[in-house]
């Protein structure tokens, strides 16, 4: 047969193709439909699609914080229905950790009922749970409403929803992220969020500051669940400023003497992501295999606080040398990666440094938190639209 045979597809019959470029052509849509649409986060709002439809569905819904809750069925429903055609119950997943206060710094939805725990008990389902949003979340859609972000047609066209959300709060770096896409992945660590501002009012009165100075207002990250950061100073430094690493976070821990030279250790916060229950039972394994012979008994008293209780198998032991043990053989140390790869402009994966993260000209809604109240939203001179005033900062606990 002659190349003149071959049916066109013009006539309407099959067209022969190479497989093995339909197949690459095929892969490079799934993978970029990947990167971009589930797996890296926008560097602007610091959310993903999910979870950016997620919150303006609430905002539909008019679930504010000083607002009445509504079923979490609902809310999913809604998500499913107008924004986003998957499965509900990765889209409940998704909810559920936005409300886990364990899991997120800042959380951006007011959960009632049972949304899971530290042990890694799952979450009610969506018929018996109730949802709102918090104000950090009302802080994100700050001028939604005013003109300050773009809007595109739903995947029916039936509706709009934001291409990215005002972003009046640092989410990205204050809630951190996690990813996994087709050849590349991200994760962004939770930090402060006043240290946050502090250092973005830095950059802004210092636009030529180095990755070192902004060091001096955020030291390093800020977990939920607390820790102790023993990773060295160069190390933190190296990481913020290519934008790859690792943090080393240890269990924070108290000796309580019980009289009569008998002690015990409490472990009172443990690293961010590790399930307590399953970090017990790791440690009662490794007891019982005999591999921790400074050890007698573990506990977990823990009631709404993390309380760990280890027994020395005697007084005489060193308290330090017992915990190193645990430290090298069990979850209580643990290494947090740092990959801040992220979406610049909604688009193009990029891997940012700390400091580019930080510039005033990365977010959305540009604000330099003097304390003033938001007043409205004007296009920017390069095009972008952004706050034309400053805001107060959201009141946060310090390390």
């Amino acid at each position: 047969m002659s190349d003149d045979d071959i049916p066109s597809p013009e006539d309407g019959a099959e067209r022969i193709v190479d497989l093995r470029q339909a197949l690459e052509e095929r892969y490079l849509s799934y993978a970029l439909s990947t990167i971009t649409q589930r797996a890296l986060p926008d560097a602007r709002d610091g959310l993903k699609p999910v979870h950016r439809r997620i919150i303006h569905a609430m905002r539909l819904l008019r679930l504010g914080p000083n607002e009445a809750f509504k079923k979490s069925a609902k809310v999913v429903g809604d998500v499913i229905g107008s924004f986003h055609p998957h499965g509900d119950q990765s889209i409940y997943d998704a909810m559920v950790r936005l409300a886990q206060d364990f899991a997120m710094r800042y959380p951006l939805v007011d959960g009632q009922g049972n949304f899971g725990n530290i042990d890694g008990d799952g979450a009610a389902a969506y018929r018996y749970t109730e949802a709102r949003m918090t104000d950090v979340a009302m802080r994100l859609l700050e001028g939604i409403t005013e003109n300050a972000v773009d809007f595109k047609p739903t995947y029916d066209g039936s509706n709009d929803e934001p291409v990215v959300l005002p972003g009046n709060f640092p989410n990205l770096l204050a809630n951190g992220s996690q990813g996994i896409a087709v050849g590349m992945a991200t994760s962004v660590p939770p930090h402060n969020v006043a240290e946050i501002c502090e250092a973005a009012l830095h950059l802004i009165m210092n636009p030529s500051a180095t990755v070192a100075e902004l060091m001096q207002f955020i030291p390093g990250p800020d977990f939920p669940t607390g820790g102790i950061l023993v990773e060295p100073q160069a190390s933190i430094l190296s990481a913020y400023e290519t934008g790859r690493g690792s943090f080393r976070l240890r269990s924070r821990w108290v000796r309580e003497d019980k009289g009569r030279g008998v002690y015990q250790i409490v472990v009172t916060e443990i690293p961010y992501g590790v399930q307590k229950s399953k970090l017990v039972e790791k440690i009662a394994e490794l007891l019982l295999a005999k591999k921790l012979p400074l050890l007698k008994d573990i506990r977990d008293e823990s009631a709404d606080d993390i309380r760990l209780v280890i027994e020395p198998r005697a007084g005489t032991v060193d308290p330090a040398i017992l915990m190193e043990q645990l430290f090298k053989l069990t979850d209580l140390e643990q290494r947090i990666p740092l990959n801040m790869n992220v979406l610049d402009r909604g688009t193009i994966p990029r891997v940012m440094s700390l400091r580019r993260r930080s510039s005033p000209g990365s977010s959305t809604a540009r604000t330099c938190w003097s304390g003033a109240p938001t007043t409205g939203w004007a296009k920017s001179p390069d095009g972008s639209k952004c706050s034309t005033a400053t805001s107060s900062p959201i009141s946060t606990s310090t390390r």
